[in-house]
């Protein structure tokens, strides 16, 4: 049952974690809701140019790699500047891969990293916020097809 310090305790947790993790990734089961991996009733292509569209608008992320065609598999690889952490470049990862939903039709999985480059222990919770931007965004713009 929810009570009203839930709230309370995931801001805190967030705020610990980031003096002490430089890194985070999405999961089925995230410790965040913002981590929560994605899953479309869309094509791997569909979703990967959503997702180019999404990184181009983001004035500070530079599209390092990527991979359209690795057989229902794609990957984009930026590079971030971090104006929180001083301008470091924290180096983000996201990968969509191609699945069978629930209902029998293909659909796509994706997933991504955010990995700080600073040599600080922690991020201040900035590559949690890249991943959390950036999915809100994709979500927006797969919708939208």
């Amino acid at each position: 049952m929810a009570t009203q310090f839930d709230g309370l305790d995931a801001l805190i947790r967030k705020a610990l974690l980031g003096f002490i993790k430089c890194d985070a990734e999405t999961s089925e089961t995230p410790e965040f809701a913002e981590l929560r991996t994605r899953h479309y009733a869309a094509s791997t292509s569909e979703v990967y140019d959503a997702a180019l569209r999404v990184i181009e608008r983001y004035i500070q992320w530079t599209v390092t790699g990527r991979e359209k065609n690795l057989g229902g598999m794609a990957t984009i690889k930026c590079d971030i500047v971090s104006l929180v952490l001083g301008g470091n470049i924290d180096t983000f990862s996201v990968w969509m891969i191609e699945e069978i939903l629930p209902s029998g039709g293909k659909g796509v999985s994706v997933n991504a990293r955010s990995i700080s480059n600073a040599g600080t222990k922690g991020d201040l919770g900035e590559n949690r916020r890249h991943i959390g931007f950036f999915l809100e965004a994709l979500d927006k713009e797969v919708s939208r097809k």
